[in-house]
C-alpha cells in the first residue's frame, strides 16, 4: 500500500524535507549567536559612550597593546596634528552621498603617534582624492573621541598616494616614520569645519 513511498521521488522529497529541517536548525542557531553577540557588543559599547574621556594609557595593555573590549571607549589626548599628512579613506557613503573620510597623525605630548579620524566630507565620487581638504588645527590642542580598533582583513589597506580603503595601523610606519598606537581614534572635539564627525554606534538588535 505504501510502496510508492520507495519511489525516487518520494526518496527524493524526503531527503529534501530533510536538509530544510537540518538547515534551519543550524541556521537558527546562527542567528541566536550574532543577536547575542550584537546584545553583548551593543552593552559594551552603551557603557563606552558613557564614560567621561580617559587618558589613552588607560586602555593600553602594557606592551603598547589595545583590546577589542576597548572599542568606542571616549579617549582624550594632548598634542598636535601633522597638518602636513591628510589620508582619505576612499568609498566612504553617508546619506547615500559620496564621500570620503580623513585621517591625519596626531603626536601627544606623550611622544605616541595616534591616527586620527578627523571626519566625512562629501565629494563627487568616492575613489578621487578631494583636492581641498579642511586643514587640521594647528599647535598644541586637546582632542577627544572614540577609539576604534583597525580594519580586519586585507581591504586595500596600504597607503596608496596617500589614500587607503580602509584603516590598519600597523600599515602607516612607512608613511610616517614612527609606528602608530593601534586603531584609531574618531574626533568628536574640536570639530573641524568641512568635516562631519563619525556618528556614533546603532544600538539596534
Amino acid at each position: 500500500m505504501f510502496r510508492f513511498l520507495f519511489s525516487r521521488r518520494w526518496i527524493g522529497l524526503g531527503l529534501f524535507v530533510a536538509f530544510m529541517a537540518i538547515s534551519s536548525w543550524f541556521l537558527g542557531n546562527w542567528q541566536l549567536d550574532r543577536w547575542e553577540a550584537r546584545k553583548e557588543s551593543n552593552q559594551r559599547a552603551a557603557v563606552q559612550l558613557e564614560k567621561a574621556p580617559v587618558p589613552l594609557s588607560q586602555i593600553e595593555s602594557a606592551d603598547g597593546k589595545i583590546a577589542g573590549k576597548h572599542h568606542w571607549a571616549n579617549i582624550q589626548l594632548i598634542g598636535t596634528f601633522r597638518s602636513d599628512v591628510n589620508i582619505v579613506v576612499r568609498y566612504i557613503k553617508r546619506d547615500s552621498s559620496p564621500g570620503v573620510e580623513i585621517v591625519t597623525p596626531f603626536d601627544t605630548v606623550d611622544g605616541q603617534t595616534v591616527l586620527v579620524n578627523r571626519g566625512w566630507m562629501k565629494t563627487a565620487n568616492t575613489g578621487d582624492r578631494p583636492e581641498e581638504i579642511p586643514a587640521a588645527p594647528g599647535g598644541e590642542v586637546t582632542i577627544s573621541g572614540w577609539w576604534k580598533p583597525d580594519a580586519v582583513g586585507d581591504r586595500g589597506t596600504s597607503i596608496d598616494a596617500d589614500s587607503v580603503r580602509a584603516i590598519d595601523s600597523s600599515q602607516w610606519t612607512k608613511r610616517l616614520g614612527t609606528e602608530a598606537v593601534p586603531g584609531y581614534i574618531a574626533l568628536q572635539q574640536p570639530k573641524t569645519e568641512g568635516l562631519t564627525p563619525l556618528d556614533p554606534p546603532e544600538l539596534g538588535n
